[in-house]
Formats: structure tokens, sequence, C-alpha cells
């Protein structure tokens, strides 16, 4: 079996002597393939290093910790050896074992005991060393030495964040053969003084990648003898931004229930684990409708369906890096973008609560969200009424603000993401984004109220849902139902519909054309009229394609 890229990375640069401090970062809870098994990061690691290292697993929760009792003993046997601040060597034992147990409760104690050992070993003078050099695993480092303000920390806090500053940055240690390795969902949840220092390398552990899951979703369902009502490729597509472990957890659910895969299931235990990985800041949709759902919007359609074309002939250079969707709200923006999404086939998500008010953890979240996103093949992300998701770069916006949005307009700009993440901004206020996202989001389209055959086809439609056909009405009819519709919008359009269908229920009859004007006549049309002849200006302002301005 392959070693994974990033324990290559991390391989290659200890082995090359750059550095021996690391941090693992990204998909950290994902479970990697040892000699026909899978382990957790942690066990993976040790079983990797421990032929050449002895191994010490360390996290505030359960302290010091070793892979044998035999390692333990020799590790308390030799370091008490070694201690000159004590005369007898049971005292010096008894130094060393109450220093482990301490540090469950304290884990400066922990810190202090593993430096003395890592000291230790690298002194050439002692009668008596440890065998091997160290391998130290920090777990969940993030809670070890969270990245907060100094001024806002404890005693305890401080001193474990020094005692660790001035360990790393210890000429002594950067150049021995000892490894010191934080583990951590993120960078942004450890003390910045730590992961930025100079000697320290982050090694990020990507999502598998398309052929990684397939592979596994594959042997699964061989191994287990399930049930795939859909193709293996379309399968690994919907699982992506899961990590193995997370595939793992549908295969074993669909091996108890015997439900086949579908679909639908995949889907869903798809946003149920991605939710439970990086938080709700993920949605899943899955478009129940194509264009054919879609009525009007003839050159909306027409567009759209050339951009599915384009996408699919899998030329990164010329899928465009993403589309912003521009018109008065009520106009369908979002429904016709979900029927482009199902059209396309892709996975569709939509970006959410990624604001967030404590310090520091909207950048959490990013890099979260982030890690996942660059794990898709194919995905298409909708920000809704994205003019109020990004602060901008003013004088009077937060820091935290200006870094979210600096940070996504490199993601969206960056080309390795082109032809892979689509991204559709939905907004009736572009002017409000700023110039950087304008420029990214190459294709600009404007949504206007239907005209001329566009409007008739949403009448025809809404009069077929209470049994009228308008191709047999009077000449006469269709002129007097006409001129009351021509003022609604799409998204009125849906609510006369519902309370015609209504009425008709209410009367137990089909209604007459005089019934269905009376009740369109008393629909308020002026609410926000101004409003939407503005929102008009600016779609026609934005749009990339002149042919396109209603």
């Amino acid at each position: 079996m392959e070693e994974p890229k990033f324990y290559k990375d991390f391989s290659s640069d200890f082995l090359s002597g750059e550095f021996n401090q690391f941090v693992f970062s990204g998909n950290i809870y994902d479970i990697f393939e040892y000699e026909n098994e899978y382990l957790n990061l942690s066990d993976y690691l040790t079983k990797k290093l421990s032929n050449t290292r002895t191994v010490i697993i360390f996290n505030v929760a359960e302290g010091i910790d070793f892979v044998s009792k035999k390692e333990r003993d020799e590790f308390i046997n030799i370091l008490s050896e070694n201690l000159t601040f004590f005369e007898s060597f049971e005292d010096k034992r008894s130094w060393v074992i109450k220093g482990i147990a301490a540090s469950k409760s304290s884990p400066l104690e922990g810190l202090k005991i593993l430096k003395e050992a890592v000291d230790l070993s690298q002194k050439k003078d002692t009668p008596k060393n440890f065998p091997k050099s160290f391998a130290i695993l920090i777990e969940h480092a993030e809670t070890l030495i969270p990245d907060m303000e100094v001024s806002r920390m404890f005693d305890f806090d401080r001193q474990k964040l020094v005692f660790l500053r001035d360990w790393l940055c210890d000429e002594k240690f950067i150049k021995s053969n000892n490894l010191l390795m934080f583990i951590s969902q993120t960078t942004s949840e450890i003390h910045k003084s730590v992961v930025n220092l100079p000697s320290m390398d982050n090694v990020v552990i990507d999502y598998p990648d398309f052929t990684e899951r397939k592979s596994f979703i594959e042997k699964e369902i061989k191994k287990h003898e399930l049930k795939c009502d859909i193709p293996i490729e379309r399968a690994t597509d919907l699982t992506a931004g899961l990590n193995i472990n997370g595939i793992r957890h549908i295969i074993v659910g669909t091996r108890y229930t015997k439900i086949p895969l579908t679909e639908d299931l995949i889907l869903s235990k798809t946003e149920e684990v991605i939710k439970g990985t990086i938080g709700d800041y993920i949605k899943v949709i899955n478009p129940d409708h194509g264009f054919e759902a879609v009525y009007g919007a003839s050159k909306i359609k027409s567009e759209l369906q050339r951009q599915v074309k384009i996408i699919k002939l899998n030329d990164s250079s010329i899928i465009p890096r993403g589309y912003l969707i521009c018109g008065r709200n009520g106009v369908g923006k979002t429904y016709i973008m979900e029927a482009f999404a199902k059209e396309l086939g892709w996975l569709c998500i939509e970006l959410k609560n990624l604001r967030q008010k404590y310090l520091g953890e909207t950048d959490v979240v990013f890099e979260r969200v982030k890690n996942v996103l660059e794990s898709f093949k194919n995905v298409m992300v909708f920000i809704d009424e994205a003019d109020t998701m990004f602060g901008g770069r003013g004088q009077d916006v937060h820091e935290t603000e200006k870094r979210l949005t600096g940070n996504f307009i490199k993601m969206i700009g960056d080309p390795k993401n082109r032809g892979k993440i689509l991204w559709v901004f939905i907004t009736s206020r572009p002017d409000l984004l700023l110039p950087d996202f304008i420029r990214r989001l190459e294709i600009k389209i404007g949504f206007f109220n239907p005209k001329g055959d566009d409007r008739l086809d949403f009448l025809k439609n809404i009069l077929s849902d209470v049994e009228i056909d308008y191709t047999k009405l009077t000449d006469e009819e269709k002129t007097k139902i006409t001129d009351v519709f021509k003022e609604f919008s799409p998204a009125e359009f849906k609510m006369l519909s519902t309370q015609l269908k209504a009425e008709k229920k209410l009367k137990g009859s089909t209604l007459t054309i005089d019934e269905i004007a009376s009740l369109m006549k008393r629909f308020n049309l002026n609410i926000g009229r101004e409003k939407y002849i503005e929102q008009d200006e600016y779609a026609k302002a934005f749009s990339t394609f002149v042919d396109m301005i209603e």
C-alpha cells in the first residue's frame, strides 16, 4: 500500500533536516490504511514511527502515554538514573512517576517531564541514555495552547505557552533527531506564536480524492456484498467532501439495514457526516427539478444550457470560476440556478453561518470549510444573498471580516480550484460586492421579470393548475386575463397559483375567467416596486451578455 501524500511530505521535510516540529492539520479524523487495516491518525503515526523511535502520546485529558509498558518502564528508569536534583534513585524515580501521573491534571508538568527526557537524549556524556530518539505526538493541540490573546489567558496558560515556545526555539532541540508533532484540525485554533515559528512545518492532510474514494467504495461493496442502485462513479461523486472514515460509516449503516446505496441515502448521510466534522456551515442541496420545471426565462435557460455544455467539456481553462446571478427579489434566481445544478449533475452545496461572534472563531470556520471544499472534484457552491455574506475591506470593517473576505477572494482565484469548484453568487445588489469578487465571477447574468412569450408561458401554467386551458379561451378572455396578469413577478406567480387553487377548492367547481381576474386584482403589486426598479437597473449594469438584458 502506497503511503499517503501527507506522510511522504512529512518524511521528506524531516529527513532533509529542515524541520523536526510539525503541525498536522486538515483531515485529521480520517482513517489510514496500514498493513490491510485502517487506523486513526495517532495510531497510524505510531505504527509508522515506533520501529525507530520511542513514541509518546500526550494530550490534556490523558497526560503522557506510551505505546507499551516496556517503553514506559524504560523511560522512567533511564530518566531517573540521569536526574541530578535528587540523591537516591528511588527519589528520582518517584519524581518521574509523579510527574507522569500529574500530567493528566497539569499539562505543564507533563511538558517538563518530556523536555527533561528530550534534553537528556541530546547529551553524549551520560552513563546510560535512551536507545532511540523520541517522537512526541501532542493530540488536540488547540486545547493545550489555544489561539487567544495573551492578556486574556490565565497564568497557567501563559506558562504553558512560554515554556513551549522556549523549548521549540532551543537550537539544540531544533538540530536534534527528535520529533515533536502537534495534531489539530486547523492551525487557526493553535496559538499563532507557535504555529508561525520558522522551525514549525504545517503538514496538511487532504481529504481523499475521487480515485481514493472510488477504490475504497468498490472494495467495501465487494467485501460485504452490498447492493448499490447507482453507478460507482456517481456514488463516488456524491461522497465528495467525506473522508474514508465518513464513507465507512455509510457502508456500516447500509450493511446493518440491508438498504441499497441510493443517491438520496448517500446525500443525506454525506451532509450528516460533514456537519459532524466541520459544523453547521455547509448545507448539501439536492435539487429535485431541472430546466423542465422552469417556466419562461427562455434566454436564461438557453445560456445556462450552453454553460452546462462548456463545463462538461472538462477543460478547466475554459470553465468559468463562477457566476454572478443578479436581479430583483422574487424573480426566481435561486430556483433556476438549482435547476442548472441538476442539469450539470455536480454536487451542490450552500455556505452559511460563516461569521462567528467570538474572536478567531471565523478563521477556524473558514479553514475547516476550505479543507472540505478543496477536496471536492466537482462541486457547485451557492452563496445566496452574497452581498450580506462578506463585510468588505473598509475602515469600519472588523479585521476578522476583512480576513474572511480576503481568504474567499484568494480561494475563488486559486488556479488549482478552477474546474473543480464552481461559485454561484446570488444577489439583488451586485453593486455592494467588492470588485475582486466581480472580476473573479466571470459570467454575470441578470434575471428580469418575464415578458412576451415567457410571461405567457407562466400564465398558461398557472391556469392549468386550476384546469383551464389557455388555448381554448376566447380572444376577449385572453385579453382580460393578460391585462391583469402583466404586473405579476415570478414570486407572485407562485402565490397567485396557490390562491387560485384554494379558491377553486372553496367553490367546489372550476373558476371562471372573471373570477380569476377578480382575484388577481385583489393583490397589491405596488409593494417594493421602487426597490425592484432599482434592482433591475443593477442587473442590467452588471450583465455580461447584452442580448440577455430585458
